[in-house]
């Protein structure tokens, strides 16, 4: 697959003491060059924002869709982009973003929401709007509800056994919610095994044990869940690597490791278990500050007394009882 990259790319800068973001780095496997940048818009590790800033800047005035993505993204980080360029906000993939920042862009703009997508967002303050257009609605307001049968908030199920909403029974066989699998396990000749083989969830494991015949391996290379991990790897020649490189788990990162090139590096870009901690970085920054003062201050004649419970090998607490 052919990869847009900038032309040209900056120097890495030095990383900031200060900066939070500065203690994730990419796994040493993955090369930068090998990335997506169009997918590391909607990365929501902390570890993105460096590539992000270092990179996409020339590039990312090609295209206006590319930074209406960010919008999609829950991250600090895309949130403080989003407010220094507020030019490029999009309100469609605003409203499917559960980040708490989000719901006060929309607070008393409830004009800007999209009301076909804000049902699909599990948050709490995206369930306030909902029901309050419920009760609010005129007889002209058409509500588009759907969405809410592959929600997995539990004010997303309450809405719907309130109203008696007829089901949507591919996206209530992809919700991991209880209340959902409840639902499903009423009505289990009424299930979609492609869209349940994708559910995450304890009772989609059990109702798939008891139908392996209609498991969907290519959904279940989506699976985030472990245990959908075990079922594939008992059954290798049924593993879709391209769908596996959509998985945003840790899982799909470890298996991808060991099959690097079968990487679909446009959808790998996406998954935020490619950063991990540096710890050499954290080393260098302790040593550049606060370690001397830190020891001093640990080892100080009068914390013997807390030596034992703070596991230093030596000391026992007996020794400073009177």
């Amino acid at each position: 697959m052919q990869k847009q990259q900038p032309s040209q790319s900056k120097p890495q800068p030095k990383k900031s003491y200060t900066d939070v973001r500065s203690i994730y780095k990419l796994r040493d496997w993955i090369r930068e060059s090998d990335l997506v940048l169009e997918s590391i818009y909607v990365n929501p590790s902390e570890g993105a924002a460096h590539l992000f800033h270092h990179l996409t800047y020339p590039y990312f005035q090609e295209s206006y869709l590319k930074h209406a993505n960010v919008c999609l993204n829950p991250s600090e980080w895309a949130r403080d982009f989003i407010l220094d360029h507020p030019e490029y906000l999009n309100y469609y993939n605003l409203s499917q973003n559960p980040a708490e920042w989000v719901g006060e862009i929309f607070k008393g703009r409830l004009d800007l929401v999209d009301w076909n997508v804000i049902a699909h967002n599990p948050a709490e303050w995206a369930g306030k709007i909902v029901q309050n257009r419920i009760r609010n609605r005129s007889s002209k307001v058409f509500l588009d509800l759907y969405h809410l049968f592959s929600n997995p908030a539990e004010w997303a199920g309450e809405i719907i056994r309130k109203y008696s909403m007829q089901p949507v029974w591919y996206l209530l066989s992809e919700n991991p919610a209880e209340w959902a699998g409840d639902m499903c396990l009423r009505n289990l000749h009424k299930i979609s095994y492609g869209h349940l083989s994708r559910n995450p969830a304890e009772w989609a494991r059990k109702i798939l044990e008891k139908n392996p015949d209609k498991i969907d391996y290519q959904m279940l290379c989506l699976n985030p869940a472990e245990w959908a991990r075990e079922i594939l790897e008992q059954n290798p020649k049924k593993m879709a690597w391209e769908w596996i490189a959509r998985n945003g788990s840790n899982w799909a990162v470890e298996l991808l490791e060991k099959n690097r090139n079968r990487i679909h590096w446009n959808s790998f870009s996406q998954n935020p278990h490619i950063f991990i901690y540096d710890y050499q970085f954290l080393r260098e920054r302790m040593s550049g500050t606060i370690a001397e003062e830190l020891m001093q201050n640990r080892f100080h004649p009068r914390n013997l007394s807390k030596f034992a419970g703070w596991g230093v090998e030596g000391f026992e607490e007996d020794d400073f009882c009177e």
